[in-house]
Formats: C-alpha cells, structure tokens, sequence
C-alpha cells in the first residue's frame, strides 16, 4: 500500500489556485509520492510542466468524475478502464474511420 501526504493526495492538486503552477505541483507530488514509497523506485513520471495548465487542470476535473465509492483498491485498474470505455465510445462515434 502506498503512502500519500495530505499535500499529495488527489484533492489536493484539484483545489490548488487556478494561478498555481499545476504542472509543478503535480511533478512535485510525484517526488514526494516516490520519496515516501521507495518500492515504486523512478517509475513516477515528473515532466508535468512541459503540458498545458489548462490541459493538466481539464484532466484532474475529468478524474475527479469517476464516482469514488466506486474505486475499489486497483483504483489504477479501475482509472484505466474508465479511460479505454469512453475511449472506445469516442472511436465507436467515428465509424471506424
């Protein structure tokens, strides 16, 4: 089980300003998250800030809509599902094409 202070937890970068440096915050998460949780080693990317702050802050708001009583422990399991069902809703939309 990972550990996660309360300054890298999910609720946390969802609140942060709208002025605040989100990719930043984000890398900074990670270090801490790595920093706490040796098992994990370098697998954490850390190059947040080379991505959009809107992009970064419309993905958190995205996640942040996936009912959490309905993550069970595979939350990243859970998280990637989620993505590849409404990926495939958005190709099934092109047709194929």
């Amino acid at each position: 089980m990972l550990f996660l202070p309360e300054t890298a937890r999910f609720d946390y970068l969802l609140n942060l300003p709208e002025a605040e440096e989100i990719g930043g915050a984000i890398n900074a998460v990670m270090k801490v998250i790595a920093d706490e949780n040796e098992e994990i080693g370098g697998a954490l990317p850390r190059n947040y800030n080379s991505l959009e702050k809107p992009i970064l802050r419309e993905l958190l708001r995205i996640l942040d809509r996936i009912p959490r009583k309905d993550i069970t422990e595979d939350a990243f399991g859970e998280i990637y599902q989620y993505f590849l069902g409404n990926f495939a809703q958005k190709e099934g939309q092109k047709g194929g094409a």
